[in-house]
This record gives structure tokens, sequence and C-alpha cells, in this order.
């Protein structure tokens, strides 16, 4: 899966879904090498179908600007400071908890508990990135295009004010039945595929009566398999003044994975949370002191 494709128009939760659902995949094989992912059959490339605005729907612009205002407006998300949320993932490995925390100028801590493996935690101090795995007991840094893909998307409600900066082309496409509500599908067309790349555009649906978030749809093409993920945006409830999602659906290629969110508060998270893990530290040093010595020496001064 293309992860910037994927963590680009979705939520940070979302993210962290998909991710522990591809942690738990190869948890599976690794575990128990009879479990194997359900195949999907080759498929040839066909020639990405064109989407156009239907004129007689509502803009792109007017339903995301209703379902911001539907949360709970842009001038009330732009006060969130840091987000804490617990939630409990039922799997098909069984049940899986996760934390995370997240704060202004892209820090984020994720710890996730899986049946039988640990707990493994993904973080950031908002420079150095980095991820604990229980598998091998040992600590990594993330690498610099790593850390670019989830810089700015640990803020849900940010990422959906701002998703036509993210893309310049977003088509109103439809009004169709998504589980179960009367919804507007819209198309986001990254404009920066290359020729020849699967043009795996995702949609994104809008409850018509409430204005919210409903899902999301991503197909995929590409090494001579295809699949899809679909997502549903359940349980809205209030927090201070912005509304959240409680309960999120996923299912990723026939493997289903259902989160429901145990606590989400705003603004009190401790800043020392976000530390980096003396582990960390030992391997920022060697990293630099590496660095260090591959770079040339300076010249000598000229002497007179």
């Amino acid at each position: 899966m293309n992860l910037k494709m994927m963590t680009r128009p979705m939520m940070f939760s979302a993210s962290v879904a998909l991710v522990c659902l591809g942690q738990i995949t190869q948890a599976q094989e690794t575990t128990d090498p009879a479990v194997k992912p359900a195949e999907t059959p080759a498929v040839t490339p066909q020639e990405a179908p064109k989407y156009e605005p239907r004129e007689d729907l509502p803009s792109s612009e007017e339903i995301i600007k209703k379902s911001v205002d539907a949360m709970g407006g842009l001038e009330a998300m732009e006060k969130i400071q840091s987000t804490q949320a617990k939630a409990t993932l039922t799997t098909p490995m069984g049940a899986m908890t996760l934390e995370m925390y997240t704060a202004k100028t892209d820090k984020f801590l994720l710890k996730q508990g899986m049946p039988n493996i640990g707990e493994t935690s993904v973080g950031s101090d908002g420079t150095v990135g980095w991820m604990s795995n229980p598998m091998t007991g040992m600590y990594q840094l993330l690498e610099d295009e790593q850390m670019e893909q989830m810089k700015g998307q640990t803020d849900m409600h940010m990422m959906l004010a701002r998703v036509q900066e993210e893309y310049e082309t977003i088509h109103t496409i439809d009004l169709v039945d998504f589980d179960g509500a009367s919804c507007h599908k819209l198309i986001l067309i990254d404009e920066d595929l290359e020729e020849g790349e699967p043009q795996n555009h995702p949609f994104i649906y809008f409850n018509e009566e409430t204005h919210l978030l409903a899902g999301m749809e991503m197909n995929e093409q590409g090494m001579g398999q295809s699949g899809s993920t679909s997502i549903m945006f359940k349980d809205w409830k209030e927090i201070g003044d912005i509304k959240f999602f409680h309960k999120m659906i996923i299912n990723q290629m026939g493997m289903p994975l259902e989160m429901n969110y145990t606590l989400i508060e705003l603004n009190n998270v401790d800043e020392s949370i976000f530390e980096l893990p003396e582990e960390v530290k030992k391997l920022v040093a060697e990293r630099e002191s590496a660095k260090s010595a591959s770079e040339p020496d300076a010249e000598p001064a000229d002497s007179e």
C-alpha cells in the first residue's frame, strides 16, 4: 500500500488502524506460516476512468466547508493544541489496545498492544522520529521520507479542513447510499501521479443530512494485484466544541477491523510524553557521529 496516498486524505487514527492491520498480517505470517492473507486475482492494467463533476450537486468546496462547520468550525479546530485518545481494536487475532498522543509542531506518540506480541511504539518529538518493535526488542530511527509522510497527519480535523490544499482537483461525482445513508461522493485526484502509475484516486463520502464525514474508499492496483479498502466513521460525539467519531470500521481486502474509542481529551497532554527514549537518543548520537566521520576534514588554513 502506498502510505503517502493513504495518509494524505486520511485522519491520523485511520492511518494508525491501517498500519496495525498491516502488522497483524505480518504477525500472522511470522507466528503461523499456515495463516496467509487472502490472495487477490491478478489484473490487467486498464485506462483510468474519467470522473467529471456533477453540475446538479453541490460543489466539493461547499460540501467540505459544511462538513468542517458541522464538526465545530475552523476557528475551534485551530484551538486544539494537543489530543489524547485511547481505543480498542477488534481484529482477527483478538483485541488490541491503542494509546495516541498528538501535539502541534508534529509531535506524536502511538502505543499499540498486540496479543501474544507486546507493545509497539512510534513517536516523534517534532524533529526525530522513531519506532520500537517488540518482536526484535530494538529501536530504530524513521527515515526523513517517513517523517515527511507523518508530518501534518496527526490533526484529523485540520487535515479535512485543508484537503483542498493537498489536492488541486476534487469533484463531487454522485449522490449515493453509503453505510445506509444518502451521501455525497467526492473524488480526490492526485495530480502528482506520473504517467503509467496506477490512478488509484480515493473517494470520500459526506452524509447529506448531517454533513459529517461518513467514510472513504481506496482502490489499489499495482504489482499485478488489485484490492480495495473501505472505512466508515460512526458514532460522532461532541468533545468540547468539536465533534469526533468514536467508532471506525475498516475492511481492507476482506480483512475486517473495528476501532472503538474509550477516551478522547483535548489540550491536556503533558509535553514530556514526547521526549525521546534513552535508546533513541543513543541512536541519534551514533547517527550524528557517523555523519561527522564521513564528512571530509576542513582544509587547513594557509600559513604565512
